[in-house]
């Protein structure tokens, strides 16, 4: 047999079948692999967002690395399904022919691949509805033909790989970066924000009265009318409790609702940038279903395009269909209708989920479960109770206790948590006992009622009711927010002044000092030390709650008004600055 003699190799394209038939089997399997996956790793839509504030930044920042690595990891998953169907086709050497009779093909076969993959694992929403539920999957398919073309070229090609992966990273970043800082601007919206007065949170509560969906016989329904100007004055209301610098304002027409938003963010190094949000469209709920056509956002200097909002749409009600927080409200509507400057909501009966509003409270405030730790320091206030003196001097003989064993519980870390938990017991022991509501049924009746009957008598600079404002607005501080605290001892101050004991700035002193107190033993681990050891020193009442003897007391609504000219009048809010300075000057919260 002379050289070169023997069977030619195969044409192009007609190689053994054995690589081709392993692929093949390999999309099979990894079919198999998605129909699982979803029950093993979260959707994209499940990651829980905290409130943004300068306390919760790094949970969002947290939040949002989440949210990003499930979308990632979603897309990559349907990669294999690209990389596999290029390989099984025939391997063509000729790029016209490789993209006619290789990409193209093996393009539709991981798209149907992947409508497959889909069509087993929907079980309801995944993301959003139609072709938007798809994005990922596509994304992740269409990767995986890229990298599945440039492996089967060679060497050379495979050694592109990185190179332009890592491109494709930085020219991502930089977009990224660019985009943020065309989002974020130095100035807020100038947006008209009204000034909340007493008589509207009055009027918010007159309205709202008879409302409760829980109480709403099954099968009938309740309809909520508010105009534009209760919308926006709620909003006003809602903006001053978180505490943030923040402002938001609607316009209401029966062709589509207009929202501006305004929020300073957390961070200084830069001076204080704002993210304002401007965004149009319509709003509608088909029996529970709540369906959103956006129409118009802008973030910042960036104008979202049209086309991008018809798939953000879906997106966005799908998200906030998923909610749990939301779900058990979304469920109970049957319409929502817009008109000119007012709006409309008919709802029916709805049950929240037992613990509904304690979570809501506890992821607000990110803490941990407290129930063992707050039971734990009540036994032990009950406990230690008969060693501890009586009237003026048990109120910071109790705080000692409580922080005392705050310390030996933390002994390792969890000081936050410690802390939080002796507030809550202390609240709940010496303030009300439905403090224990804000983490849960803590307390068995005989632990209760034995710390009731055993504090019952303990006062604060000789008042008993500033013992109940100072630790009732610790631990609202502690547990849910500053701001919370604050705006409900004004809320309660205002609403003594239309016919209770009347407006007390001596009160409100009590409130805002117990909220330092709670906001600075639980800031952080270092200000949480501190306090405990300024309270194994020994408690003095300077310390913690400033002279207010001089304070103005029980000022009925028209006092108030005449001379103060009622909550946010100048001369109010120049005693609220005396108030606050005094708080300030406070040995124990100078951490």
């Amino acid at each position: 047999m002379s050289i070169g003699s023997g069977s030619p190799p195969p044409p192009d394209g007609r190689r053994s079948a054995a690589p081709q038939w392993a692929a093949r089997l390999g999309l099979v399997v990894w079919l198999l692999v998605l129909v699982v996956l979803p029950s093993i790793v979260p959707e994209p839509g499940s990651v829980t967002w905290p409130g943004l504030s300068p306390r919760r930044a790094g949970e969002l920042a947290q939040a949002a690395a989440r949210g990003l690595g499930l979308v990632a990891l979603h897309a990559l998953a349907f990669a294999p399904l690209g990389f596999l169907a290029v390989y099984s086709l025939p391997a063509r050497a000729r790029w016209p022919e490789r993209l006619v009779r290789v990409t193209l093909p093996a393009f539709f076969l991981g798209l149907a691949a992947t409508l497959l993959a889909r069509g087993l694992t929907a079980t309801g929403e995944w993301i959003a509805p139609g072709v938007l539920a798809l994005a990922l999957p596509v994304a992740g398919t269409l990767f995986g033909l890229w990298l599945g073309s440039a492996w089967r070229r060679g060497p050379a090609a495979r050694a592109w790989i990185l190179p332009k992966l890592s491109l494709a990273a930085a020219l991502s970043v930089a977009l990224g970066l660019v985009l943020a800082r065309r989002a974020v601007e130095t100035s807020p919206l100038p947006l008209d924000v009204p000034q909340v007065t007493t008589a509207d949170r009055h009027h918010f509560s007159s309205l709202f009265r008879g409302k409760n969906p829980e109480k709403i016989p099954p099968g009938e329904t309740r309809t909520l009318r508010m105009s534009e100007e209760d919308v926006n004055r709620l909003l006003a209301m809602a903006m001053a409790v978180s505490g943030e610098r923040r402002s938001a304002r609607v316009e209401l027409s029966p062709d589509q609702v207009r929202a501006a938003a305004s929020l300073a963010l957390p961070g200084h190094a830069f001076g204080t940038r704002f993210l304002n949000l401007q965004a149009a469209g319509r709003v509608a709920v088909d029996d529970g279903t709540l369906r959103l056509d956006l129409a118009e956002l802008q973030v910042g200097a960036i104008r979202v395009p049209r086309w991008l909002l018809r798939f953000a749409s879906p997106l966005a009600a799908a998200v906030l269909r998923s909610e749990p927080r939301l779900a058990p409200t979304l469920g109970a509507l049957r319409a929502i209708e817009v008109a000119d400057r007012a709006f409309e909501i008919r709802y029916g009966h709805t049950t929240l989920p037992r613990g509904f509003l304690r979570e809501i409270v506890r992821e607000a405030a990110g803490t941990q479960d407290l129930l063992p730790s707050v039971r734990a320091q009540a036994e032990h206030l009950v406990r230690v109770a008969p060693s501890l003196p009586h009237g003026e001097r048990r109120f910071g003989a109790a705080l000692e206790a409580a922080f005392a064993l705050a310390h030996e519980r933390s002994a390792s870390g969890g000081k936050v948590e410690e802390n939080t938990a002796a507030i809550v017991a202390l609240g709940t022991l010496l303030g009300h006992w439905r403090v224990q509501s804000l983490v849960g049924t803590a307390l068995d009746d005989a632990t209760l009622q034995a710390g009731l009957r055993a504090y019952g008598g303990t006062t604060l600079r000789g008042r008993r009711d500033w013992v109940q404002h100072y630790l009732v607005s610790a631990a609202l501080a502690a547990v849910a927010d500053t701001g919370v605290s604050q705006a409900t001892g004004v809320l309660k101050e205002e609403l003594d002044s239309r016919g209770g004991s009347g407006f007390s700035f001596g009160d409100l002193l009590a409130d805002r000092a117990g909220t330092a107190f709670g906001s600075v033993a639980t800031r952080d681990e270092t200000s949480a030390e501190a306090i405990q050891d300024h309270l194994a020193r020994g408690f003095r009442i300077d310390d913690f709650f400033p002279r207010a003897d001089d304070l103005p007391e029980n000022l009925p609504e028209p006092e108030l008004q005449a001379k103060f000219g009622g909550v946010g009048g100048e001369r109010y809010r120049r005693i609220v600055g005396i108030i606050d300075s005094r708080v300030a000057a406070c040995v124990a919260y100078r951490f």
